[in-house]
């Protein structure tokens, strides 16, 4: 019975400790005021094994410096960073190796990619080619996410002639390919492409706004 007793306290102490931190982590969100991308359902292509967000403290930019903070996970670690021994099987299609590509593109291009061999992923034709992340780095800690954050954050700036319309939509995307014994890469699957389509109208020449950013807290 006491034994009992003492289990119901610790679980009641347990629950109150996840509230006081939850309660911490609202606070701290509401304090920063950070703008989001929600995804839309309709296109929703993110997929169980990775994650692929954008924010901003503000939503109103100069034009020729629309610069977002873009945070990537590739695999997912436990609540505390704890890796899979094996991240890349969380990537069930195929034994390859892979690496993975970060594009800007137009909103036409949003669900369009070659679906051949492409020798050169730097020059893909209506994808502006951003960086490439290696199969080591991509598995690494460093891409890691959990239901918290991802751990890789870095700052993406918007090139000026994707924003040439009074009302339009860019893309961030990021793509998985496989890579073949003679180093071609393949297009891997759609449904492991990761979208982001931000959507901008224009306030005047020089200014520019994002207008499906939402508020989190």
């Amino acid at each position: 019975m006491k034994f009992q007793m003492n289990k119901t306290k610790l679980i009641a102490r347990v629950l109150v400790l996840v509230l006081l931190v939850t309660s911490a982590f609202n606070f701290v969100g509401c304090g920063i005021g950070y703008k989001y991308y929600r995804v839309r359902e309709k296109y929703s292509l993110h997929t169980m094994q990775g994650a692929f967000r954008v924010r901003s403290k503000v939503d109103t930019f100069d034009i020729n410096d629309l610069t977002l903070e873009l945070a990537i996970g590739i695999h997912k670690v436990s609540l505390f960073g704890k890796m899979d021994e094996f991240p890349k099987r969380q990537y069930s299609y195929g034994s390859e190796d892979k690496t993975f590509a970060l594009y800007i593109c137009e909103g036409d291009f949003e669900r369009k990619f070659p679906s051949t061999v492409v020798l050169d992923i730097k020059n893909v034709g209506n994808h502006l080619f951003i960086k490439e992340i290696t199969q080591d780095e991509a598995f690494s800690k460093e891409y890691g996410y959990n239901i918290f954050k991802c751990n890789h954050k870095e700052n993406i700036t918007i090139p000026s002639e994707y924003l040439i319309d009074d009302v339009g939509d860019f893309v961030i995307k990021l793509v998985v390919y496989s890579i073949d014994d003679v180093g071609g890469y393949t297009f891997y699957y759609y449904s492991l492409t990761f979208n982001i389509v931000l959507e901008y109208e224009k306030i005047d020449d020089n200014t520019i706004r994002i207008t499906n950013f939402y508020e989190r807290w």
